[in-house]
This record gives C-alpha cells, sequence and structure tokens, in this order.
C-alpha cells in the first residue's frame, strides 16, 4: 500500500512482470491470510492454556524457567491468568479484538455505509502492530523474532507516508468552486498517485468503463482530452469509448459538465461517449419502451439526450460488455491490441473483466484490461 512508491515502480520494467495495479487486491489477500492464521493461532493457544492449566509445575518450571519456580506453591489453574495476566495473553486479547473491529468495518457493506468509519478502524495497524511486539517481547516461549520480517517493510512504509505528509504543506489556491444541487463536501486531497489508468494513451482504441464513484480518473482524463485538444497535441491513441454507468446521472453533476466540455472541444470526434443509467428497469417493460421511444426522438430531433442534455447516447440498464467489445473489433479491424480500463464497483469490473476473457479466445483484436475497485 505504498502508493508514492508504487507509482514510481510502475513506470518503470517491472510493470511488465508485477501487477502493481493488483496492489489492492494483493493487500486484501494477504489480510485475509493474516486473520485466518491469527484465528488458527489462537485456537493453538486456546489448547495450549488447557494443557498448562492441568500440567504440574514441576512440569511448567521445565518449560517456562522464567516464570515458574518448583517451589511448591499454589499453580494458577484458571483459565483469566494466562489470558489477562500474562503480557503475551492481554495483547492476544487485544489483537483479536483489533483485528475483528479492522476486518468489520473493512467489509464491503460497511464500506458504502460509512467510508469514514473505515478509513479510522483503519488506521489501527499501528496500535496492532505495536501489540503484536509486545506481544512476543516476553520471550515466553521462544526469542522475538518479529522485527525482523517487520523493519525493513516498515521502513519503507514509513517513508512513503512521511512523502505524503510533507505534501500537506503545499498550499493550492482554489480558483472555482461551483456548489452543485446533490452535493456535499469535508474536501481532502492527495497524490499525485499514478495507476492503470494512466496508460489509456498507449493504444490506438481506449475503452474507459466508470461506475460510481469509479467514474473519478476518467473525469481526470477527459479534462486532459480538452486540454489536448485545445493546443492541438498530437495523440497516439486514434479513438476513445467512455461508458458511464450510474443510477442517476444527478449522482455525479459534474461530470455531465466535463463531458459537455469534452462535446464542445472534441472536433475530430475522438471521444465517444455512452451513458448507462442502471435505476431504470434492464427489461423491456411498457414504461422502458417509452422511455426508449422519447429518447431516441428528443436525439433526432435536437441532437440531445433527453435526460442529461448531453449529445451522447443514453441507454437503460446495464451495458452489454461483451456485444460492445464484439462490435468494436469490427470497427476497427486494424487494430490488433484495446486497452480496457474499469473502475467502480467489483460486480462492474468482474463483467468488464469476463467479456474480455471470452472475446480474447477469438483469433482477433486483444483486450488488455486494467482495473480498480472502489
Amino acid at each position: 500500500m505504498c502508493r508514492n512508491l508504487i507509482t514510481i515502480l510502475r513506470e518503470t520494467f517491472l510493470n511488465c512482470y508485477i501487477p502493481f495495479d493488483a496492489a489492492v487486491d494483493f493487500h486484501r489477500w494477504i489480510a485475509m491470510a493474516a486473520l485466518i492464521f491469527s484465528v488458527l493461532h489462537t485456537a493453538g493457544h486456546l489448547v495450549n492454556v488447557y494443557i498448562f492449566s492441568v500440567t504440574p509445575l514441576s512440569v511448567l518450571s521445565c518449560l517456562f524457567s522464567s516464570v515458574f519456580m518448583n517451589d511448591g506453591s499454589q499453580l494458577p489453574q484458571k483459565y483469566y491468568w494466562w489470558f489477562f495476566q500474562t503480557i503475551p495473553g492481554m495483547t492476544g486479547v487485544l489483537l483479536l479484538i483489533i483485528l475483528a473491529v479492522m476486518y468489520v468495518f473493512a467489509t464491503h457493506h460497511f464500506r458504502r455505509v460509512s467510508f469514514q468509519a473505515f478509513w479510522i478502524t483503519h488506521h489501527l495497524y499501528v496500535l496492532l502492530y505495536v501489540l503484536v511486539i509486545i506481544h512476543g517481547s516476553y520471550a515466553l516461549i521462544q526469542q522475538p523474532r518479529f522485527h525482523i520480517f517487520f523493519i525493513i517493510p516498515a521502513l519503507i512504509y514509513g517513508a512513503d507516508k512521511l512523502l505524503s505528509l510533507s505534501r500537506k504543506k503545499v498550499e493550492i489556491s482554489v480558483v472555482k468552486a461551483e456548489l452543485l444541487p446533490s452535493a456535499h463536501c469535508t474536501l481532502y486531497l492527495d497524490g499525485p498517485f499514478g495507476e492503470g489508468h494512466q496508460e489509456w494513451h498507449k493504444f490506438e482504441v481506449s475503452v474507459l468503463v466508470g461506475g460510481g464513484i469509479g467514474v473519478t480518473p476518467f473525469a481526470s482524463i477527459l479534462k486532459d482530452l480538452v486540454f489536448k485538444s485545445s493546443i492541438n497535441s498530437k495523440l497516439m491513441c486514434k479513438k476513445i469509448y467512455f461508458i458511464w454507468v450510474t443510477r442517476t446521472q444527478r449522482q455525479f453533476e459534474w461530470l455531465a459538465d466535463i463531458i459537455r466540455e469534452v462535446e464542445e472541444t472534441d472536433r475530430n470526434e475522438l471521444v465517444s461517449v455512452h451513458i448507462y443509467i442502471t435505476q431504470l428497469a434492464e427489461k423491456f417493460d411498457l414504461r422502458t419502451t417509452m422511455l426508449y421511444i422519447c429518447e431516441r426522438h428528443f436525439q433526432k430531433v435536437l441532437n440531445k439526450s433527453l435526460f442529461t442534455g448531453l449529445r451522447s447516447i443514453t441507454h437503460f440498464g446495464r451495458p452489454p460488455f461483451i456485444p460492445f467489445f464484439d462490435s468494436l473489433q469490427e470497427v476497427h479491424p486494424e487494430v490488433h491490441k484495446i486497452g480496457v480500463f474499469s473502475c467502480g464497483p467489483p460486480g462492474m469490473t468482474k463483467s468488464v473483466e469476463k467479456a474480455c476473457q471470452q472475446l480474447n479466445k477469438k483469433d482477433q483484436a486483444y483486450f488488455a484490461h486494467h482495473y480498480e475497485n472502489f
């Protein structure tokens, strides 16, 4: 999760061999493995505590010479002594509580309910590592060795965080601010960070798929296109397809303004925008059919959408990625590699990945998929 370091490494040859774009997914897998092994570790100690509680003092004094002496004193037989009156036991209980809190608030449900709660509880990792070091410092069973594996990654991560914190001292003046009808903003900027979507310009044909808050990186790309068009900059990319998936266009009114700006400056028809409103029924019921008729008539007469006010085509329901990607192979038969960049909910990015994998089985254009989940 060293975002500054990953940004640097992504620009090197290592990006061809190491999937830096999957850093967050790798982080989740490692966290899941840590949780599983922590539970197994705890289960093992539960068995140990039971065995210790029924073991004679003469044996315990041999196993734990620094704790017990075979002097005829009374042996602590209670579980609570091992769990709450020893440093390994007490820190172990606290570690389990912290792990449980971090795991619960990191689930998809709680991140959607309150991202701030997830963000705050996730920073308990500092206390987690402190307790892990203390947990083994008592050397009840063996000499602690955790620091051997911890110190180098901790130094790298600490340096990365210090670099991010140093940017907070940079003062940025506000050029323009506009409060949209459905907007709620507590504004914080951090970066710049690179990610897989920054390679969109390296393909002759690129497909950008944004869903929910995942449209944010593509807003930057579209703004970049507006700027390059204004200065007649030459691009390797000859055609860009932007697919915006949203429950309702009112969720991201600011993006509609950016698309409108692109439409006004894109004289070479470089960008083709398709908007999919998923709040409406996917099946062709009477309501959806009437909306289709009204939308297509409005588009034909005034050359803009009835719902968004844009020239971009508005669809209802979820995008059919397989037919859409398949049509690109027919429209661009000379292109051998198409870049696909998706960002949004896991369900959407999985659908895009599935479509790319299915079409890559054909002996036609190859779809290189880069994704990020929110």
